[in-house]
């Protein structure tokens, strides 16, 4: 073999060994395989028209039934359809509340549609007491899955419900009356204005700043706010709509036109504009003490000497179904904050407030009335009065 052959020979095995003209380069490394996106989060909202039970819902990856406290699932951006066997009621994007108003366009307690909706579904209440909840009995669930849907839009329901409302009265064996209009509406408002109602704190901004306090009282739906060094309080002369805007306005006590103009951008937190003088600015409070479970609510105030004229400390007092109260409250003057516990069988208070840094700030008691309202005495640690008002709703 001659020269020539030799060194092509050892050329071509040098390329096979060193890869071809790659340059000797590691191979790039295998990215490893991809995680799987982590399922969505499942959520839980309340139906209220009071708590419904036995409300079909349905989302496009869920489906169910509402349970004693109205709970229905959802996932982030599904909207949850609310049905009785063949009648769809109405659908609405899934939250932590969602109400009658949420399933029309537009709705509010004045509306025809959402008045049908809330008559229909306290026709079904199986104790026709809609003051402790609306239970759909499985009977009724039952004969409904032969019925057809209802237009709500109508303005003669009790024709368009005459055979359902006979299957219910007849399985139920009851006379299943379907309220009027204004008791619906009435109904609705009183639901609504005790998930409304509260305690709420946060700030104001612009040309001023500071702490601001609002308080929805659940009987009447107004609104109260005012902050430190303030002369005056805000009150609202209407309650907050029932509407799918859930504005109000709170004018300075000393009729200057001063205001806080405001709506619930859900059921725990408030935002809007104030303007005072020539200065004006924004705001945003929060829930505090929030507890969609709770069975009762108290939203209320405490003071140094006398009841009025000058609000203290905002209060809100959360009962459960055992009777045990928790509290939160605020000193408007001072920005301290207190927590409450204790008991309440029904009638009576026996609480203790404590400071954040959990030393004694003195001990409440007190009983309501008829229409749960109550008008307390108390001291605090040093032995000084700090009588108390509240009212409340049944949340639950």
């Amino acid at each position: 073999m001659n020269n020539k052959c030799i060194w092509t020979l050892i050329a071509a095995i040098c390329v096979s060994a060193c890869g071809g003209g790659g340059g000797g380069a590691a191979p790039p490394p295998v990215p490893p395989p991809s995680l799987p996106p982590p399922p969505p989060s499942v959520l839980s909202g309340q139906f209220k028209d009071a708590n419904v039970s036995g409300l079909s819902f349905s989302t496009s990856s869920r489906s169910g039934m509402t349970d004693a406290m109205g709970t229905f699932s959802y996932q982030a951006g599904e909207v949850v359809e609310f049905s009785v066997g063949g009648v769809v009621i109405g659908s609405a994007a899934g939250g932590s509340v969602i109400t009658p108003v949420d399933l029309v366009a537009g709705g509010s307690a004045d509306n025809t549609e959402v008045r049908n909706i809330v008559r229909f579904l306290m026709m079904l209440d199986q104790d026709e007491d809609p003051a402790d909840g609306i239970s759909i009995s499985q009977a009724v669930r039952d004969a409904a899955a032969n019925w057809t849907q209802v237009d709500f839009a109508t303005n003669d329901l009790g024709n368009a419900v005459a055979t359902i409302r006979s299957d219910v009265a007849s399985v139920d064996n009851r006379t299943a009356p379907l309220p009027d209009g204004q008791t619906a509406a009435n109904h609705l408002t009183s639901t609504m204005h005790c998930v409304m109602s509260g305690y709420f704190e946060g700030s104001f901004t612009g040309d001023r700043m500071g702490t601001v306090y609002a308080l929805i009282n659940p009987a009447t739906g107004q609104v109260l706010m005012t902050f430190p060094g303030s002369p005056v309080e805000f009150e609202t002369s209407q309650a907050v709509s029932v509407d799918d805007i859930r504005t109000f306005v709170a004018e300075a006590s000393d009729g200057s036109g001063d205001n806080f103009e405001g709506r619930l951008d859900d059921f725990d937190t408030i935002s809007g504009v104030w303007a005072i003088g020539t200065d004006s600015g924004q705001f945003a409070v929060t829930r505090a003490l929030a507890d969609a479970s709770a069975t009762y609510r108290f939203t209320g105030e405490w003071y140094r000497d006398t009841v009025r004229p000058r609000i203290d400390g905002p209060l809100v007092l959360n009962i459960d179904a055992q009777g045990n109260l928790t509290g939160a409250s605020a000193e408007v003057a001072t920005g301290a904050e207190y927590a409450a516990t204790g008991t309440f069988d029904g009638q009576d208070f026996d609480y203790d407030w404590t400071t954040s840094s959990g030393n004694s700030a003195g001990n409440r008691t007190g009983t309501v009335d008829a229409n749960l309202f109550v008008q307390g005495s108390g001291n605090n640690n040093s032995g000084a009065s700090r009588p108390w008002i509240a009212q409340g709703c049944r949340l639950n």
